[in-house]
């Protein structure tokens, strides 16, 4: 999401901008859990979420989102038969969050340049509460959100930003069991240049 912050810019010029991400795939799947698809009111895009497969049906998602201002959660599957017409070698399932908006939690997280995670609640699939855990130790979160479900979800969000590696995990809390997505925004990277000259 952190490489689209200059086309989310770009695509608010045309209004509001939605977007799609990736829970979970099964089987073949070009893009991995975190991959981003940003669309705005008018069905202009940045980003991929299956490299071509889905994106048509995954674009008018966004644009319903939109138009409703309710998120959901969506899954494509691509057949084996469906795969072949595609080019692709084999068959796939990828289960997205489609999202009216993109979240202030989620902008901040792409505007800097530090590592953390966005961990979101998701009740019955669409967002609940959120808590952001920086690579500092520093750790913003929903008072709404039980102390113990924190508890499980904040080491988690550790363990996702030590990997590098954007996950959707399931806690069972209580009775309960809360699916919680760990969207992972690496450190930007730096580059040192060592033995240079001035040409």
């Amino acid at each position: 999401m952190r490489d689209l912050r200059t086309d989310l810019k770009r695509l608010e010029q045309d209004g509001p901008v939605g977007r799609a991400v990736v829970l979970r795939t099964w089987g073949s799947a070009p893009r991995g859990t975190g991959a981003v698809l940003l669309v705005n009111a008018g069905g202009t895009m940045a980003g991929s979420i299956s490299g071509g497969c889905v994106e048509t049906a995954t674009i008018l998602a966004v644009q319903e989102a939109i138009a409703s201002g309710t998120s959901s959660d969506v899954e494509w599957t691509v057949t084996q038969e469906r795969a072949w017409e595609m080019g692709l070698a084999c068959g796939g399932t990828v289960s997205l969050l489609i999202e009216p908006t993109v979240r202030s939690e989620i902008r901040r997280a792409t505007e800097t340049d530090a590592g953390c995670v966005v961990a979101t609640v998701l009740e019955q699939g669409v967002p609940g509460g959120v808590i952001t855990v920086g690579e500092d130790g520093s750790v913003d979160r929903d008072p709404a959100l039980p102390e113990d479900l924190a508890a499980m979800v904040i080491p988690e969000a550790q363990r996702a930003l030590s990997k590098l590696q954007s996950k959707l995990v399931h806690h069972v809390h209580g009775d309960t069991t809360h699916s919680v997505f760990y969207e992972v925004f690496p450190r930007r990277p730096t580059l040192f240049l060592i033995g240079a000259g001035h040409i």
